[in-house]
């Protein structure tokens, strides 16, 4: 198994969030790092009118996402670093991350649902990315 030096975990949630990391650091190897991500719409770009209550709801989900993933960072026995993403386009902000951090292996959760072939932002990133991805089911409730 090839041996990959930085691992992106793509983190949605708390449901796939334990699991994502937990596959993540079974793959690891001692000179490896993980970094947990989260990607937002970055809704006040298209704000053509100051909203503070939409600033405001923006700004609370940062703030929520980057809770969880500091809570998963540091239930895991590895190191991971933490990183909340916010674009218009997350395909390319996503692209731009991983060339510029060297990230090797992307791992993805993905819902087995109705229409999930359709509407999966799992293949968004499986079809534009070039670097391996790992797709880890993620159960229903």
């Amino acid at each position: 198994m090839k041996h990959y030096q930085h691992i992106l975990v793509l983190v949605n949630d708390e449901q796939d969030g334990p699991l994502l990391l937990h596959r993540a650091n079974q793959m690891v190897h001692q000179d490896a790092r993980i970094t947990l991500a989260h990607i937002m719409i970055d809704y006040r770009a298209m704000n053509y009118i100051s909203d503070s209550m939409m600033n405001d709801a923006g700004s609370n989900q940062v703030i929520e996402i980057k809770a969880l993933l500091n809570h998963l960072a540091a239930s895991s026995p590895y190191p991971v670093t933490t990183r909340v993403i916010i674009s218009l386009d997350k395909v390319r902000a996503l692209a731009t991350f991983i060339r510029k951090q060297e990230v090797d292996l992307v791992i993805i959760g993905h819902h087995n649902r109705l229409f999930g072939v359709l509407t999966s932002r799992s293949m968004a990133f499986i079809n534009h990315l070039d670097v391996d991805c790992f797709i880890c089911h993620i159960p229903p409730d």
